[in-house]
C-alpha cells in the first residue's frame, strides 16, 4: 500500500510542471496522485463554495495542463459532459462523490463510438445515451481517470453523502469548452467552460 503524502498544493503543481511533456500520460500521473493529500493551509485560497452550484477553482494553467479545486455542496452536480478526449485526473481530498458513467448509443452524426469532439454538436435530435456504472469516489486520496475515449459522464455530491465535498482536477490538455448531454430532449451543445475563482480571486459574476 502507497503512504499518503500530505503536501502543499504549490509542490504538487511543482512537481506537474517537472514531468516532460510526452510522459504526461495516464499511469504517470495516476501513480503521483494515488498518493496525494493536500494540507489544508495551501487549499484554503482555493475554496469558494457556492450554495448555487458546485464551484470551479482554477490553481494552475499552461499549455499542457491546468489544475483546479472543486467544491461540492450536498445535493450538487455537473450536467453529463465529455471532456473533448483530453485527459483527466480527479482526487478526492473531503467527503465523497458519486461518478455516473454514459455510453452514447446513437446521435445524429453516427452510432456508438462517434467522436463528438470532431462532430457539430449542438444539432438537434436524436442523441440517445445509456447509463453504464456508477462509482461512489470515497476517501481522502481516492483518485479516478478520465481517458481519451468517448469519456461522457455526470459528478455528484449525492443528497445521500451528507456532507460538501471537495476535489483536485487536473486535465491535460486544458478545457475551454465541453459537449453537455440533455437525457430527457435527447440533444447535446457545445458549451464554454468558467471559473469561479482564478489564483484565489472571485471571477464569477454575483
Amino acid at each position: 500500500m502507497h503512504e499518503i503524502q500530505r503536501i502543499p498544493i504549490s509542490d504538487f503543481v511543482g512537481t506537474l510542471r517537472a514531468i516532460p511533456e510526452e510522459e504526461f500520460q495516464q499511469g504517470r500521473i495516476l501513480k503521483l496522485m494515488s498518493t496525494l493529500l493536500l494540507t489544508p493551509d495551501s487549499l484554503a485560497p482555493y475554496i469558494h463554495p457556492s450554495q448555487e452550484r458546485y464551484t470551479r477553482n482554477l490553481v494552475y494553467r499552461s499549455e499542457l495542463f491546468e489544475v483546479m479545486v472543486v467544491c461540492w455542496e450536498v445535493g450538487q452536480a455537473t450536467p453529463i459532459h465529455n471532456h473533448d478526449n483530453q485527459l483527466g485526473w480527479m482526487s478526492i481530498q473531503k467527503g465523497m462523490l458519486s461518478l455516473q458513467n454514459y455510453r452514447r448509443v446513437s446521435c445524429i452524426h453516427g452510432g456508438p463510438g462517434k467522436d463528438p469532439v470532431h462532430c457539430k454538436a449542438g444539432f438537434p435530435k436524436p442523441v440517445e445515451l445509456e447509463e453504464i456504472s456508477q462509482i461512489a469516489i470515497s476517501g481522502v486520496g481516492a483518485v479516478t481517470t478520465t481517458d481519451r475515449d468517448d469519456s461522457i459522464h455526470e459528478i455528484a455530491n449525492l443528497d445521500g453523502f451528507q456532507e460538501p465535498a471537495l476535489s483536485v482536477h487536473v486535465y491535460s490538455r486544458p478545457l475551454d469548452t465541453c459537449v453537455v448531454f440533455d437525457l430527457e430532449n435527447q440533444t447535446c451543445q457545445r458549451v464554454q467552460l468558467s471559473f469561479y475563482s482564478e489564483y484565489g480571486k472571485v471571477v464569477a459574476a454575483a
